[in-house]
């Protein structure tokens, strides 16, 4: 399974988080209320293209998250793809970090996931693990932006290329 990168979305979002970037606050600053602190919920939805089993697939998902401590989050997505056959459909709980304690406007993220696919049809399904990194936009509110990339591994049976590298952009809501 292939994914599509999405450059042209990756350098409209790199350049708002470039030219939107602050500097660090002052030491002994009283530290704003970030999307990030112990207690916030995310989610998201996911739209994106895919390749695979020589087929086109439009992907639609969502997921959410919880912090359990200021920058920690546990979460999840549900993920199916259409269009192409044979039907897939992910489900990937996740970790991620996200580094509120230097309180710049632009924020580091790093985090890991499992997915396991299911593949209808008579094809087995399919079991991943990953890494991705990253940097968070967020000055005010619960609106983010992110640029970062992914890691992603076969860990059941692979043939060919077992591994793979994909941009990520997100625009998110924490509330």
């Amino acid at each position: 399974m292939r994914r599509n990168a999405a450059p042209l979305a990756a350098i409209l979002a790199a350049t708002v988080l470039v030219a939107t970037a602050g500097t660090a606050r002052a030491q002994g600053e009283d530290p704003e209320p970030t999307p990030w602190d112990q207690g916030h919920i995310s989610v998201g939805i996911v739209l994106s293209s895919q390749d695979s089993f020589g087929d086109s697939y439009f992907v639609v998902g969502g997921g959410a998250g919880f912090f359990v401590v200021d920058g920690l989050e546990l979460g999840g997505r549900v993920v199916r793809w259409f269009g192409g056959d044979p039907g897939i459909t992910e489900l990937s709980p996740h970790v991620r970090y996200v580094a509120v304690p230097l309180g710049w406007p632009l924020l580091p993220y790093a985090g890991a996931f499992y997915t396991h696919y299911f593949i209808e049809d008579v094809f087995a399904d399919a079991d991943t693990v990953g890494a991705r990194l990253g940097m968070l936009y967020h000055q005010g509110g619960g609106f983010t932006v992110g640029v970062g990339a992914a890691y992603e591994r076969f860990v059941s049976s692979c043939e060919d290329d077992c591994s793979t590298i994909y941009p990520e952009v997100s625009i998110g809501f924490t509330f």
